[in-house]
């Protein structure tokens, strides 16, 4: 195991490298780590996001930290003490529950501090079953300092947990939002050759307005809300794909796809797997829908499309609330109403260029002010270059 001794040390720790907004986020951090002249470590159990954390020269430690095995929990405490010894960390950063259990006893009567990100919300039901849960979401909340990544995430926390109110009062918690890459999903830098290979690969028409819903399916996400919303649509003038993997959710595909043959929306509406390059799809569109029926904790989907200057629809609940502003950079439609969602659909489906091109820029505008990458990782370089002055 290499070791490293002579920088300060910022160790992240999440369940695996596979996909998703986690990851993504751990990974750009691992870039702005070793930007502010620190040492990375990211440990997890692993996945093809790995080579990212090499790529960006942090270091990659592979253990079993997704397992909420109590016996496995407690050995990856004893390797952890170990990786913050041998490695003079001087701060882990725990963004999941079971890693967050691992990581704040192995920095416990240690002079390294622990930084907890919630992610999403930590719900629980009443009765046994639920204390349970609640005392193992509680990992999330015995940080020396708290993220929350939306003021919806913040208000669950407050409604739910004591020791939540504790932090806020005494200063050691934050709203940070997750950030997009401006750079990247930039409307000026998408080549003709990236447009010609993804609309190839998702045989787009060349005469409908296109409308995407990027997700996993998964039904909270709201692909069948949306369907039921397009039900409603007088305009055939459009072509909507549902743009995301069903791994692990082939029974809810199914349902999808029958719910298309029973609304007759054939013609109309395709499913189409995962795309990598999100930026050359999201310049396809001309519409972006984020539907999710029970609030995103975030929602990178709504903050992309505005970044693309595209037409956004999200529904008014969780963090799309606080990214998109009605009928300024977006529509918020109810996360429960399919006529009024279908009746933004058809005012969207019909805006004129001139008001498509003022949303646009006011969409990109807001973006780049509040809600990038860049500004989210200098935000969190703050609380820990706040956190190791105190250890000085």
């Amino acid at each position: 195991m290499t070791t490293l001794q002579s920088k300060t040390t910022i160790l992240q720790i999440l369940p695996s490298l596979k996909s998703g907004g986690v990851e993504r986020g751990t990974i750009e951090m691992v870039k702005a780590i070793k930007q502010s002249n620190y040492n990375a470590i990211v440990v997890s159990n692993g996945g093809p996001m790995v080579d990212q954390v090499i790529i960006h020269k942090g270091q990659h430690i592979s253990l079993p930290v997704h397992s909420k095995n109590p016996f496995i929990i407690w050995k990856n405490i004893q390797q952890l003490k170990k990786i913050i010894k041998q490695n003079n960390v001087n701060i882990v950063h725990a963004r999941s529950r079971a890693p967050a259990w691992s990581a704040y006893y192995a920095c416990k009567n240690t002079n390294c501090k622990f930084v907890t990100t919630i992610h999403g919300k930590y719900s629980f039901k009443k009765g046994l079953m639920g204390q349970l849960k609640k005392w193992y979401n509680s990992s999330m909340f015995k940080g020396d300092f708290i993220i929350a990544v939306s003021e919806f995430i913040k208000e669950n926390a407050l409604e739910n947990y004591e020791i939540f109110k504790e932090k806020l009062k005494n200063k050691k918690t934050s709203v940070i939002h997750r950030g997009v890459d401006i750079h990247g999903f930039d409307p000026s830098k998408i080549s003709k050759h990236r447009l010609v290979n993804i609309k190839k690969q998702m045989q787009l028409p060349d005469d409908k307005i296109i409308i995407f819903l990027p997700g996993r399916l998964s039904e909270w996400k709201g692909q069948l809300y949306l369907l039921e919303a397009l039900r409603y649509v007088k305009s055939n003038n459009y072509f909507c794909v549902l743009l995301g993997d069903d791994k692990g959710h082939e029974i809810y595909r199914k349902r999808i796809e029958n719910k298309i043959m029973d609304l007759k929306l054939n013609s109309f509406v395709k499913i189409h797997k995962h795309v990598y390059d999100m930026p050359a799809a999201d310049m396809l569109a001309d519409i972006i829908i984020s539907a999710s029926i029970l609030g995103e904790p975030f929602g990178r989907v709504a903050i992309e499309g505005q970044a693309m200057k595209k037409r956004v629809i999200a529904t008014n609940v969780g963090g799309s609330k606080e990214t998109v502003i009605h009928e300024k950079t977006g529509w918020l439609v109810p996360h429960n109403d399919s006529q009024e969602f279908a009746k933004t659909i058809e005012k969207v489906l019909n805006l004129s260029p001139n008001k498509s091109k003022t949303i646009g820029t006011a969409a990109r505008k807001n973006i780049v002010e509040n809600f990038t990458t860049e500004k989210m990782c200098n935000d969190t370089i703050k609380i820990y270059k706040k956190l190791l002055k105190k250890n000085k």
